[in-house]
């Protein structure tokens, strides 16, 4: 997938490099950055991601997504968002398909039962061959 097909329907301001580039993985951990992938600087509550941008450029990223101006070589594609978290789900939705669009889902709701009842479901969809996942306070698969 291209820098330019990650950034499609996402709101950003594209400041600088080429886009035409394959992206092979998107991080947000400046450690697990390699050649091809993107950086996103997330800002947290004790550290800023924007001060690993040249820890991630050093390893090799193609991109940075980046909420504020940061100086990095003319080659690296620079993105500027509103907001770095929003753009990393839109960027690993973008990244993995959109696999939520696919998502079915059943909720179960009620004072006595919900467990047995979500077993119960779990076990007839196996059973009829789909792939199921449980969520829950006693178990998740």
């Amino acid at each position: 997938m291209t820098g330019k097909d990650l950034l499609a329907g996402l709101p950003h301001q594209h400041l600088q490099g080429t886009l035409e580039f394959f992206c092979d993985a998107i991080t947000y951990d400046s450690r697990t950055a390699t050649p091809g992938s993107v950086f996103v600087a997330l800002k947290g509550a004790r550290t800023d991601g924007h001060d690993y941008v040249p820890d991630a450029i050093q390893r090799g990223v193609s991109m940075v997504i980046v909420e504020r101006n940061v100086t990095v070589p003319n080659e690296i594609a620079v993105a500027q968002v509103p907001d770095s978290r929003q753009a990393l789900a839109h960027l690993a939705a973008t990244f993995h398909g959109q696999p939520a669009q696919s998502l079915k889902l059943i909720g179960i709701t009620g004072t006595n039962g919900k467990t047995s009842v979500a077993f119960l479901f779990r076990h007839l969809l196996r059973n009829a061959g789909r792939r199921c996942g449980l969520i829950g306070t006693v178990e998740y698969d």
